[in-house]
């Protein structure tokens, strides 16, 4: 995971927005039960993404 946008091969992502939030979700992820939040640890905000795997896993 990275902040900003993809530097190579963009075509391989899906830009979506989600609370004003860009995010580029790659297409090869399984994306039926994919869930975007937002927490903080010690005040400091970080993505949460849950629902995704690998392939192959």
């Amino acid at each position: 995971m990275r902040l900003g946008e993809p530097r190579y091969k963009q075509h391989l992502y899906e830009k979506q927005e989600h609370d004003g939030i860009e995010v580029y979700i790659p297409r090869q992820i399984h994306q039926e039960d994919l869930t975007i939040g937002l927490n903080r640890l010690f005040g400091f905000p970080y993505l949460v993404i849950r629902g995704w795997r690998p392939i192959g896993f």
